[in-house]
């Protein structure tokens, strides 16, 4: 609900969840809105009321949320393809632990939604912030079969996801939002599951 600055959609799906689930990663929620609402390129009208609105009064109240947003901010040189110097262009070190919270959460409640059970422990969520070049390409090849795109009524979120038919608990998740970010998620046997990612910038 925090990536809207005001009213949600209409449309809206409810999963039940314990309390520490939906109150002990208020923090990571907010820290990944506001992330995504300051991402490069982002001017979506949605994500540009949240900057002027909920993240400039959270910083007002709590300047951990700021400081935590610009850890590790730097400057790196700008290029274009060609190679021309544009000037600086600031980075900053994501906490990559509290997207994924945020993310699971999410992924989680959707696979509720879709199968009307929770992921039984013989899976496990694997997520994907940073893919590599051919990574990207995989989880784009995987996006071909899956459903269409499905979301609250407008396309501040919308996501799809695909599934198999001989284990219903095996699934395959793309997150955009703010029609410029995209994440890729899957639930997995536990066997199967990866290593979690490093940090990234």
């Amino acid at each position: 609900r925090g990536l809207w600055a005001g009213p949600r959609p209409q449309r809206v799906i409810t999963v039940p969840t314990c309390s520490n689930c939906n109150n002990g990663t208020s923090g990571d929620d907010q820290y990944f809105r506001n992330v995504l609402a300051i991402w490069q390129n982002i001017d979506h009208p949605e994500a540009k009321r949240v900057c002027e609105g909920p993240m400039k009064r959270s910083f007002g109240y709590d300047r951990g949320l700021l400081e935590k947003l610009l850890r590790g901010r730097t400057t790196r040189p700008k290029m274009t393809p060609n190679g021309l110097y544009l000037g600086g262009k600031p980075f900053f070190l994501l906490d990559v632990q509290s997207m994924n919270r945020s993310l699971c959460k999410i992924v989680l409640g959707l696979f509720y939604a879709a199968r009307s059970h929770i992921l039984p422990p013989t899976h496990g969520l694997h997520l994907c912030v940073s893919p590599d070049k051919k990574m990207l390409g995989d989880w784009l090849e995987m996006t071909k079969g899956m459903c269409p795109e499905q979301n609250f009524g407008d396309d501040v979120f919308v996501w799809r996801f695909s599934g198999d038919a001989e284990d219903p608990n095996l699934t395959f998740w793309m997150l955009a939002f703010y029609q410029k970010v995209a994440f890729f998620a899957a639930t997995l046997p536990s066997e199967e599951l990866a290593e979690p990612e490093e940090p990234i910038e």
